[in-house]
């Protein structure tokens, strides 16, 4: 299994479109994680301007196709500190 995970400031709009790249590659989701910055902001509010910290774990076809799917995710403006790849434990 593979994950994605970087921050945003507009999470709502980075997340789907991070989501309609998965779908459009043929990836199978696995597991979604959005945080909105402190003091228990809601996506909404982050959506404003604060923070939000959104990880996807995704099942891919192979490790290129995996990072073809990162780079695209890196190339979204706005979206900050991308980490991914193979998660640990997976083969």
């Amino acid at each position: 299994m593979h994950y994605a995970h970087f921050t945003s400031a507009a999470p709502l709009d980075h997340l789907s479109r991070a989501l309609d790249e998965l779908r459009r590659r043929g990836f199978q989701l696995c597991g979604v994680a959005v945080s909105a910055g402190t003091g228990g902001q809601s996506i909404v509010a982050a959506d404003a301007g604060a923070l939000a910290d959104i990880r996807i774990d995704f099942d891919a076809r192979n490790n290129f196709a995996a990072e073809n799917y990162l780079a695209r995710i890196a190339g979204m403006p706005g979206v900050q500190g991308l980490q991914g790849g193979l998660r640990a434990g997976s083969a």
